[in-house]
């Protein structure tokens, strides 16, 4: 099956409700393999520009593109289209999820010997293939390696059935957090433009800018970055402020939590929006990532909920749970009692 062109797709299929529709014989991906064209008839169609359904629509697409889109009573269906029939169900733009971790050879530096996995026994295809049942065909991987500029490139080039990646090379302050190879530590201005070169150069891009960069390093990130045209998104250093990073042009910013705990206790709504309109007017984005406080959150209350909901049904594999096992151990379980009371 050929992957989804990075930069041709502009809509996904997400049938919500009913049976979904059984995949085409062969025979019948003929014609659409020839004239590239498809036609979704009698679809509701949730166009996402505002809180809308329009029902009864043919969207008709060639080879990734949209052609027309149209009530099914005034649109013809072409010559040699393949015909879906969407009655019953919704057709929507594709989604993205802004802010994942893929899991790869890297991911071993977080494991026991004897638990470390094989290159070849990483199924990722069983990893990726949740994101295009799901309707996602766009996730940005905020702490990525090596290992997931080859997996692009098979997915690129059809090897693979995957969404598009956006790699962003994370880059922080030395022997605090995530160890090489998940991401470069820095200590000076020097080691933080020679980061920056060397990650546009591997063919990242963006780069993640974490929690124990001194200012120096920062400041010499973003200025190699800019020359470089990547973005610089990521946390808010603790050495820095909310204030500072918007103010040096980072564009995107990677929890809500970022901002809060350098907000100094202070949540009202006059808080909030301050914060709120310092970012709109610097056109800086924002993952709240909330469903990831809810899960530790849940973590707190029962340290085996984690594993207990039906979603863990998707992280079976042994490195999965290897990863999600070192995380609860050392990074959740030790947050005090303060801390976990000022996250709730």
């Amino acid at each position: 099956m050929k992957a989804i062109p990075r930069s041709s797709l502009l809509l996904v299929l997400a049938f919500i409700g009913g049976s979904c529709v059984p995949a085409p014989t062969s025979r019948s991906q003929e014609p659409a393999s020839r004239t590239g064209l498809i036609a979704f008839v009698h679809a509701a169609v949730i166009p996402m520009d505002e809180e809308r359904v329009l029902r009864d629509q043919t969207v008709v697409t060639a080879n990734g593109k949209i052609l027309e889109i149209g009530p099914a009573s005034t649109v013809t269906v072409p010559v040699g289209a393949l015909r879906v029939d969407a009655r019953g169900r919704y057709l929507l733009p594709s989604l993205c999820d802004m802010h994942v971790h893929l899991l790869g050879d890297a991911w071993n530096i977080m494991l026991r010997p004897e638990a470390k996995i094989a290159s070849q026994d990483i199924p990722f295809e069983k990893f990726l293939f949740p994101y295009i049942a799901n309707g996602v065909t766009t996730v940005q991987a905020l702490s990525a390696t090596p290992e997931e500029i080859t997996l692009r490139e098979r997915i690129d080039g059809g090897d693979l059935l995957g969404p598009r990646l956006i790699l962003a090379r994370m880059v922080d302050g030395p022997e605090k957090a995530w160890p090489p190879p998940l991401s470069t530590w820095v200590a000076s201005a020097t080691e933080a433009r020679e980061a920056v070169r060397r990650a546009k150069d591997e063919g990242y891009d963006k780069i993640k800018v974490y929690s124990f960069l001194n200012k120096e390093a920062y400041d010499a990130i973003v200025s190699a970055a800019k020359e470089l045209r990547m973005d610089v998104i990521g946390h808010v250093p603790m050495s820095l402020s909310v204030e500072y990073v918007l103010d040096a042009g980072q564009k995107l910013i990677a929890h809500s939590e970022e901002v809060a705990k350098h907000a100094g206790g202070a949540y009202s709504a006059e808080r909030i929006d301050y914060f709120a309109v310092r970012m709109a007017e610097r056109g800086v984005w924002m993952i709240p990532t909330l469903v990831t406080t809810r899960s530790i959150l849940g973590f707190f209350a029962d340290p085996d909920s984690l594993f207990a909901g039906p979603e863990a049904a998707y992280f079976r594999h042994p490195m999965q749970l290897g990863v999600w096992s070192f995380m609860t151990a050392n990074l959740y379980g030790p947050i005090p009692t303060e801390a976990r009371n000022r996250l709730r």
